[in-house]
């Protein structure tokens, strides 16, 4: 064996997501019911303004499932490299959620309307800021994404 090889090969995305995904949907049905609908995670797309609050929501809705798939023995036995989830993990796409979400409704009534007026601009704005403003209890993540999105306004 050349030195330079790896000891564990460790498999591509595709194979990963092929391995994983029937176990994340067979934990669904043991934590959530047989007659649920089966939901895969969601990738935020940097084309979509959305989708990385879609992707948190659908995290956080799955991750009972998310965490007890990646700690099953069958997955587990096929790779050699899963971190485990800690409180970190959850918290933090929470207060993101939080703070993303009065970004979401103002893209919805923007989108919503047929002829949005400049009358909109002014108020929607100061929604933004007023939600970006900093908080004593905002983990380090947020204060940075908040001091960026207001910055970016």
């Amino acid at each position: 064996m050349n030195t330079l090889e790896p000891r564990y090969r460790i498999p591509s995305r595709q194979h990963f997501s092929q391995m994983v995904m029937p176990k994340l949907y067979q934990e669904q049905k043991l934590l959530f019911g047989s007659d649920i609908t089966e939901h895969k995670l969601i990738v935020d797309v940097t084309t979509r303004w959305n989708s990385s609050l879609d992707m948190l929501e659908r995290y956080l809705d799955l991750q009972p499932a998310v965490a007890a798939a990646l700690l099953s023995p069958e997955v587990r036995h096929n790779t050699h490299e899963i971190d485990t989830l800690d409180n970190l993990d959850i918290r933090d796409p929470e207060d993101i959620m939080k703070l993303l979400k009065p970004l979401k409704t103002v893209t919805t009534v923007l989108s919503d309307e047929q002829n949005p007026t400049v009358s909109l601009i002014v108020p929607l704005k100061h929604t933004i800021e007023q939600s970006m403003l900093p908080v004593e209890e905002d983990s380090t993540t947020v204060s940075m994404m908040k001091k960026a999105i207001f910055n970016n306004l």
